[in-house]
């Protein structure tokens, strides 16, 4: 007998899927953290000194690697899962 699938909240990751916050780079930190205070794409990019397009394809990678469904989810996940010991 086949089972319902379960839906999945849209604004809460549920799932870490590939990725645990400890294995996040330095540079990535520093993208996460700023998205995590409310930062745009073009600001995150300049601060960092990269294009937007990078940022922008991070963050896809991010959103995957965490399960998160957007931006609000994934800057919630990470206030959550940061390192704590960051240099």
């Amino acid at each position: 007998m086949d089972q319902p699938l379960k839906r999945h909240s849209r604004t809460t990751p549920t799932t870490l899927s590939q990725k645990t916050s400890e294995q996040f780079t330095l540079r990535e930190i520093q993208l996460l953290d700023q998205l995590a205070t409310g930062r745009k794409n073009r600001e995150i990019a300049a601060s960092l000194g990269c294009s937007v397009a990078a940022v922008e394809y991070h963050l896809t990678g991010f959103y995957r690697e965490t399960g998160a469904a957007g931006r609000l989810a994934l800057a919630l996940w990470w206030r959550r899962h940061r390192p704590k010991a960051v240099a």
